[in-house]
């Protein structure tokens, strides 16, 4: 069993009040002429825990719990980001639970814990520009040397396959989605 995570703490500063926290919906900009606005929050902190048993060195079993405080009000402010279970057989392993859509892009690899297309930038949203939500799905992946396959099933109604390639000097993916309606 593995724990990780981190705290974070973030401040900020604004010349008006808006209705936001430390993550900024910028629909309210310009902002009106209102008093000063001044926060600090912890709502990015993040704590993760992640179990491995390899049973024989081609049969794995994994699970994976990640959480944070970033739900919006009224809700409550913990939520869950990961939640999955995983058996790796061989080339192949099967992945059930929320995690990272298919539609994410990795920067290597076939992942939903690591390796995921993530901008650099201070506001923890950080999903301005990049497709794909963590949902509810199964995933089958297949692994031959530097390509690998996959197919997931997500939100009860769309199937999305991926292909990636990864080499010394790039990563090259390419995905689909097929939806029900």
């Amino acid at each position: 069993v593995k724990p990780a995570g981190f705290i974070e703490s973030a401040g900020v500063f604004r010349s008006s009040t808006t209705t936001d926290d430390a993550n900024t919906r910028f629909g309210a900009i310009p902002l009106g002429d209102q008093p000063s606005q001044s926060l600090l929050s912890f709502r990015h902190t993040r704590m993760q825990l992640k179990s491995e048993y390899d049973v024989n060195g081609t049969l794995k079993f994994s699970a994976y719990l990640e959480s944070d405080f970033m739900n919006r009000t009224p809700n409550e402010p913990f939520r869950w980001r990961q939640y999955w279970g995983k058996v790796e057989i061989g080339k192949w392993e099967v992945l059930a639970g929320r995690g990272w859509s298919l539609l994410r892009p990795n920067r290597s690899g076939i992942q939903t814990e690591t390796a995921m297309m993530n901008t650099y930038v201070a506001d923890a949203g950080y999903h301005v520009g990049l497709v794909g939500n963590r949902e509810r799905h199964i995933r089958i992946v297949r692994h031959e040397g530097n390509w690998h396959f996959a197919l997931a099933y997500e939100r009860g109604r769309d199937f999305v396959p991926k292909v990636a390639h990864d080499s010394k000097h790039f990563h090259f993916e390419v995905m689909g989605v097929k939806g029900a309606g």
